[in-house]
Parts: C-alpha cells; sequence; structure tokens
C-alpha cells in the first residue's frame, strides 16, 4: 500500500519546510551549510509522500477513461496551488525587501512565519485527508525485481521511454519558459509587471484542464488530445519568439492565454499517459514496480530542474547579458528570445514527434487492463 508513506511522511514534510525558514544564529559559512541541508531533507522528505501520491494513481483505478479524469483533477489542484504559491504570499508579506527614505526595511519575520505555519498546516491537512479518503484496488505485487531487473525491463519499456521523453520535453519548456520570463518582458518587451501575464498562464491552464483536455482525451484519446495541446503551445511559442518589442499588450496577453490552454494538456496528459505504460510493462514480463518507474521520472525531474538554469545562464553569456546596462545589445536580446521561446518551441516539437511515435491506442490499454484484470482474478481463485 502507498497510503502508510504519505500519512507518516506529513509530519516530517512540515517540520523540514518550517526549517528552511528558521534563521540560524550562524555566519555566512553556517548558514551556507545549514540551509543547504535543509534543502537536502526537505526535498528527501517531498520525495518520500510525492512518489507514493503519484503512484496512487495506478492503484485507485484501471479504466483507461478514469486515469484521466484522475489526473485531470490532481492537475487542477497542483496548478492551484502553484497559482497561489506565486502570488498569495506577496500579497500577504509584501516585498521582502524595500527601501523607504534611503533605509532598507524588511518584510516582518512574524507574517513570515505565519504564511509558511499556515503552508505547513495545510499540506499536513492535505496529506492525511489522501491517505484517509482514497481506497487502493486489491493488488498483489506480480513477482519482484532488483534495481538491475528493473532498469533492465524498463530500457525494453518503449511506450514507457517514449512517455518519460514527451515528460521530459515539456518539463524543459516549462522550466525555461519560467526561469527567462523576467529577462524576456524586461529586455525583449519593455515591460517590468510580469505577475498578470504569469497569472493569465495560470488561470488558462487551469481552466483548461476540466473543460478542453479531458474530454478531448476521453472522446479522442490522450495521445491525439496532447498533440493538439502541443500544437497550441508551439504557436503561441513562435509568436513570442517572432514578436516586435512595440506589440501591444493586449497581444502577448492573448499569445499568453493560448500558452496556457496548450500547457493545460502539456501539464496533464503526459502524468496520465504514464499509469498505462506500467500495465504495459506487467503484460510483457509479468512485473511492475510502479514506485520505482515513478522514481525514475522523479529523478530526471530534478536533474532537468538542475540543468535548465545553467542553460539560461549560458545563453545569457553567449549573447553577452550585462545586467548593468539598460538597453541590452543585439546579441543579448537574441539570446533570450531563443531561450525563452525558441528552445522550448523546439523542445515541444520533439514532445509532438515522440507523441506520435507512441504505441499504445486506447484500445491496446483497454485490451491490457482487461487481461490484468483476468490474471488478477486467476490468482485469486
Amino acid at each position: 500500500s502507498y497510503r502508510p508513506y504519505i500519512l507518516f511522511g506529513a509530519l516530517p514534510f512540515a517540520l523540514s519546510f518550517l526549517a528552511m525558514w528558521y534563521i540560524p544564529n550562524f555566519g555566512d559559512a553556517g548558514k551556507i551549510v545549514y540551509y543547504s541541508l535543509m534543502y537536502i531533507l526537505f526535498d528527501t522528505v517531498l520525495t518520500v509522500v510525492f512518489i507514493p501520491y503519484v503512484s496512487l494513481t495506478t492503484r485507485i483505478t484501471d479504466d483507461y477513461d478514469d486515469r484521466t479524469s484522475l489526473t485531470s483533477y490532481r492537475m487542477v489542484f497542483s496548478l492551484s496551488a502553484t497559482m497561489a504559491a506565486n502570488v498569495l504570499p506577496a500579497v500577504i508579506i509584501g516585498p521582502m525587501k524595500r527601501v523607504v527614505d534611503g533605509e532598507i526595511i524588511t518584510a516582518s519575520a512574524s507574517s513570515i512565519w505565519f504564511v509558511a505555519g499556515a503552508i505547513a498546516l495545510i499540506s499536513v491537512a492535505a496529506f492525511i485527508i489522501t491517505a484517509a479518503g482514497t481506497r487502493e484496488m486489491e493488488y498483489r505485487k506480480p513477482g519482484g525485481q532488483g534495481i538491475r531487473e528493473f532498469l533492465g525491463e524498463a530500457l525494453k519499456n518503449r511506450p514507457y521511454l517514449t512517455a518519460t521523453g514527451i515528460y521530459l520535453a515539456i518539463l524543459v519548456n516549462f522550466q525555461l519558459l519560467l526561469g527567462a520570463v523576467l529577462y524576456y518582458f524586461e529586455n525583449c518587451l519593455g515591460i517590468y509587471e510580469t505577475g498578470s501575464f504569469l497569472a493569465l498562464i495560470f488561470i488558462f491552464s487551469l481552466i483548461s484542464v476540466p473543460l478542453i483536455w479531458n474530454p478531448l482525451a476521453k472522446r479522442l484519446d490522450k495521445i491525439r488530445a496532447f498533440i493538439a495541446g502541443a500544437s497550441l503551445m508551439i504557436a503561441a511559442g513562435l509568436a513570442l519568439l517572432l514578436i516586435p518589442d512595440d506589440v501591444p499588450q493586449t497581444v502577448v496577453y492573448i499569445i499568453f492565454a493560448v500558452a496556457g490552454v496548450g500547457l493545460g494538456a502539456g501539464q496533464t496528459l503526459p502524468w496520465a499517459i504514464i499509469p498505462d505504460t506500467m500495465d504495459w510493462a506487467e503484460y510483457k514480463s509479468g512485473f511492475r514496480n510502479d514506485a520505482m518507474m515513478y522514481s525514475l521520472m522523479t529523478a530526471l525531474k530534478k536533474i532537468v530542474s538542475a540543468v535548465t538554469p545553467l542553460i539560461i545562464g549560458a545563453a545569457l553569456a553567449l549573447g553577452g547579458y550585462n545586467p548593468d546596462l539598460q538597453l541590452q545589445p543585439a546579441s543579448a536580446v537574441f539570446a533570450i528570445r531563443a531561450v525563452f521561446a525558441g528552445i522550448p518551441v523546439l523542445c515541444v516539437a520533439a514532445a509532438v514527434i515522440l507523441a506520435a511515435a507512441y504505441p499504445l491506442s486506447r484500445a491496446d490499454s483497454e485490451i491490457v487492463s482487461a487481461e490484468l484484470r483476468s490474471r488478477r482474478a486467476e490468482t485469486r481463485l
């Protein structure tokens, strides 16, 4: 069962999160060591609860469309929480640092602890509700695998490799977009307030999941719905790459709205595809290790999250970006456009190519699910 990990990881998650906000009475070097250790601890505990949480998708239902709906609801809450986390703390706390009459004023420690404490409590409550409110299908793990055997089977699982490639391509696109957005708006469009644009992309992503992508995936299938959403992302990315610096802000709002709709598919449907590839692994080999497969994806996600800032930094350096200049050279502007829109468009295009090559259709997945149900019924006799 996956639920005990979520339940027992709830309190350590909250405490490790709060520990990152504590300011120890150390020197600069000591604080670097402290915060590095606390972040590693937090990320470890996060992994302990995240892997069982996403793995529940395969244990709650084995129906093709139900998994899409389940993932859609999960991503609606995820996108809502992401938007709230980006907006509400700044509203409650205010600027972390500001200058008033020549004096540097920092944010109130009590307001920071209030927000951090509220997030910790909400997280614990969410974990408890998830562990107590979900039910896993009756299940007996088929066989046992070591890490070497698992990796061998994973490398032969074409649907899993293809779906993981789709997910990573969209992840790189999203990480580059968020990482370079301030550089793009300030230096390419001359816009210094990006909050409304980011809110717009999150809002349209949120709305599009239940209204567009979940119904479309049920009517067609997950892959074709994903390709439709990815096409919108490519169109929006090309527009952001090519628009001039004097474009009306209304046009930028429209482009971000289109990008948000496409991103709703990009953030949801790759996750909905993954459980079907785990069924395929059991169908073909007789072995199954959902947590290990999600763990491998999570490890790759962490690598991408570490590499994308390096890509942005390298592009800015190659372009000659200078933060002390009010007007950047043309080479720096080109580099910013490339890293904000050009490379992300190529990533989404790669995801579309992989999606077109994805080998499991709806009919294939339904046949696999039926066969696995039959096998499990036989083992219970």
